[in-house]
């Protein structure tokens, strides 16, 4: 997902997940897409399944617009409508999302805030701080998605 996001930093508009199948043949190798499980489970999403769709609900028509900050502490891109208006914040910790201790990092947003989640194949709502305009990234590298 953080790399989806990263290609329309890039420039590139459109990301298609390719997969050869998902058939009932021991796992190797192109077997399966990556976002459901085997045969055994049914085929069933699986956590990047739910957080990619998650995307696209919430990003699928928006544009990237600019870069808030890119370091070693959060990256944080606007996206918002063809005309050029912000209506969303896309944020995350570049770090890998498993092996790190949590360490939760606050960020300042340039707008007053209606909602936000993370993408974590849950859609937790993330609560806002201080009138709206804070918001504390979670430990883990989960990318947030703010309305604004």
């Amino acid at each position: 997902m953080r790399g989806t996001l990263i290609a329309a930093r890039l420039g590139i508009d459109r990301a298609t997940w390719f997969f050869h199948a998902n058939d009932k043949s021991p796992s190797s190798l192109y077997t399966r897409s990556g976002l459901v499980g085997s045969s055994k489970t049914g085929f069933a999403k699986k956590k990047t399944f739910l957080a990619l769709q998650s995307l696209v609900e919430k990003l699928g028509s928006k544009y990237f617009h600019s870069v808030v900050r890119e370091d070693e502490t959060a990256w944080v891109y606007r996206f918002g409508d063809a005309d050029g208006k912000v209506t969303h914040l896309v944020a995350w910790r570049p770090i890998e999302t498993d092996g790190f201790p949590a360490r939760p990092v606050p960020i300042q947003l340039p707008m007053k805030a209606k909602a936000a989640w993370l993408l974590d194949g849950k859609d937790t709502e993330v609560t806002l701080g201080k009138n709206q305009k804070e918001l504390t990234l979670p430990g883990s590298g989960a990318v947030v998605v703010v309305v604004l």
